[in-house]
């Protein structure tokens, strides 16, 4: 068979290589509306798709921008010939996305031999953080010791400038400042205090300076902790959450953003360190892991107990259903109900429903922060964080917890065990009983059915 297709109309061989988000700082000169006399000079990022172009024929190229993984659409092709450059400015982002600084920026590209060719082989860049980036988002402080969070700025900030103000304004200053996540002051907190300056204040670039040099810039902020008599349960003296804000109204893009949060464990200096990098996780089919590293299979549907407090008010639970809606192996999990005092959350993607939603909110102790469309962090009054991942094509979840001190050693019970560093006991079922089988480190080849039976817990309503 023919095909009428030319050769302008065929996708080349060729896939662009080294694809990569680069930036610049520029300036936008207008008038005053007030004055004509007077003008105004004001910063703007450009962030572009820079890649390796062919260099035997001149082609066209496709971009595409994302913004966190979602596809940026401009309404029409972004499409630029041979060595043109393919930019996304903060204004559109500002204006018409609603983005500020604290983004991840990244693009893909393909060439064309014609404007309205077939593309060839597509091109990824990694993403790229324009705004305060997080060095170490979880530190560690043993009582009445200091530690320090560090962290980078990504892209430059600049000055606003107009006819009646010197060229070296003093005043353009972006200022970095720790906010708390609580009812807590946490820049005067008796949790944890800086050590050293509330603020770290950073001077803008102006016309004058020559922003093509400036590379990314790293600072740190050193705490220290004390003693506490606050906290919700009497837990946060332990673990808490907090964010580095940056603000200034010189350059809109770096108005008023936040970081990622950071985590900070206070250790007691009396308990083990047993729990620290330890998990549980739900995952797939599900494979299932217990904070000590048993690792097992669950393959049959209902709602269980992932972990219980014994003393205190929290508990986590999981929906699991058929990955096919068959009602047969293999099994995912579908949904998650954490649960604080009188808060409780869900996520809940099973038989073809969605509820992502507050169930209960009246102590105010759960803290829910949207990643992205498919990625929910959860926070429990003790710090300890349930992950969540969405495949919203499936209407199936991934679970990840992460323990704090307050879930070491008999604290808490259910299907990740009791973490008290002895994987041998993590599959006594509840009533006290040992399987037949010993519990395995690696591999899901273990199917412990008496002890995850045992944590099965009748279906709630909705």
């Amino acid at each position: 068979m023919w095909s009428n297709s030319t050769k302008e109309d065929s996708p080349p061989c060729y896939q662009p290589a080294n694809v990569k988000v680069k930036f610049d700082l520029q300036w936008n000169n207008s008038l005053m509306p007030h004055d004509e006399n007077e003008f105004e000079v004001r910063p703007f990022l450009r962030f572009i798709c820079d890649f390796e172009r062919y260099e035997n024929n001149a082609y066209f190229y496709v971009i595409y921008f994302y913004v966190d993984g979602s596809y940026v659409n401009f309404g029409t092709e972004l499409m630029v010939y041979d060595t043109a450059e393919a930019s996304l400015t903060e204004d559109t982002l500002m204006s018409k996305f609603g983005f500020k600084a604290g983004i991840t920026i990244s693009c893909t590209v393909g060439a064309r031999i014609s404007s309205n060719g077939q593309t060839g082989s597509l091109g990824t860049s990694e993403g790229f953080y324009a705004g305060i980036k997080l060095l170490n988002q979880s530190i560690s402080i043993e009582r009445g010791q200091s530690s320090t969070v560090y962290f980078e700025q990504t892209v430059p900030f600049g000055c606003t400038l107009s006819s009646s103000l010197a060229v070296s304004t003093g005043d353009c200053k972006l200022k970095l400042s720790i906010i708390k996540t609580s009812t807590e002051d946490v820049c005067h907190s008796n949790t944890i205090q800086h050590r050293g300056l509330d603020a770290i204040e950073i001077q803008g670039l102006t016309t004058a300076t020559d922003s093509d040099i400036w590379t990314p810039q790293s600072y740190s902020f050193e705490l220290v902790s004390v003693e506490s008599m606050k906290g919700i349960y009497g837990l946060t003296t332990l673990q808490f959450l907090f964010h580095i804000e940056a603000s200034s109204s010189h350059h809109q893009f770096w108005e008023h953003v936040t970081s990622d949060s950071v985590q900070v464990n206070v250790n007691g200096g009396t308990d083990d360190h047993i729990w620290q990098g330890k998990y549980c996780y739900v995952v797939c089919d599900p494979h299932m892991r217990s904070f000590d590293g048993m690792h097992y299979e669950l393959q049959y549907g209902g709602n269980f107990l992932l972990f219980k407090h014994e003393n205190i008010p929290i508990q986590v639970q999981a929906e699991i259903t058929s990955c096919n809606g068959n009602k047969r192996t293999p099994y995912c999990a579908c949904g998650v109900v954490v649960a604080a005092g009188k808060d409780v959350f869900e996520i809940y993607l099973c038989n073809g429903q969605r509820w992502i939603r507050y169930k209960s909110c009246l102590d105010d102790v759960l803290t829910v922060v949207k990643k992205s469309n498919a990625n929910y962090e959860i926070y429990l009054p003790t710090g300890s964080v349930i992950h969540v991942w969405l495949r919203m094509r499936y209407g199936l979840i991934d679970i990840h917890i992460t323990p704090t001190v307050h879930e070491y050693r008999e604290r808490i019970s259910g299907l990740c065990g009791d973490l008290d560093g002895n994987i041998a006991n993590d599959s006594v079922s509840k009533g006290g009983s040992l399987p037949c089988q010993e519990p395995v480190s690696s591999g899901w080849v273990y199917h412990p059915n008496t002890f995850t039976q045992s944590y099965r817990q009748p279906k709630p309503n909705r």
